[in-house]
């Protein structure tokens, strides 16, 4: 299932989609080389029978996944693969400081940010940078102009 169908599904449940996702955390499942975020509520907050999917992500292993959306360092395999262009805002758009031109360009918006696990030993996560609809992680603490995302996250 190509990346632009599976928009198609956000806000539907799992059972929407061809195949059924193989489950690889709580709230995460993976369809084909796709992620995707659930929920267990429904738009206006109303509990639903199935998951609902909420974003649809690309990562280039379980372990980057892991890192972006649990915190989980430890699990990070370090490996970095080429975003699908439908993940994109733009096709060029793939790298920092290419996102950032393209989002200007573009007229969109983006909330820069770094995540630290603050509860337990304060180590570094990621750098964020986030619209409505799109998120792009970043490993590196300090921006580098040139480095590609190593996880991307579309909703709606």
């Amino acid at each position: 299932m190509i990346w632009n169908e599976l928009r198609k599904h956000l806000g539907k449940g799992i059972s929407t989609l061809p195949e059924m996702p193989v489950k690889v955390t709580d709230r995460i499942y993976q369809a084909g080389p796709a992620f995707l975020m659930t929920s267990n509520t429904l738009k206006d907050f109303s509990p639903s029978d199935e998951p609902i999917i909420t974003l649809i992500i690309w990562a280039p292993s379980a372990g980057a996944l892991k890192r972006a959306f649990n915190g989980d360092i430890e699990s990070d395999d370090g490996i970095s693969g080429i975003p699908p262009n439908e993940m994109l805002i733009s096709p060029t758009a793939n790298t920092w400081g290419t996102i950032k031109e393209q989002a200007k360009e573009l007229g969109i918006k983006f909330l820069e940010s770094a995540s630290y696990r603050i509860m337990t030993d304060g180590a570094f996560i990621q750098k964020q940078l986030q619209s409505r609809t799109y998120r792009a992680y970043f490993r590196s603490r300090n921006t580098k102009f040139n480095e590609h995302p190593y996880v991307i996250a579309v909703t709606a």
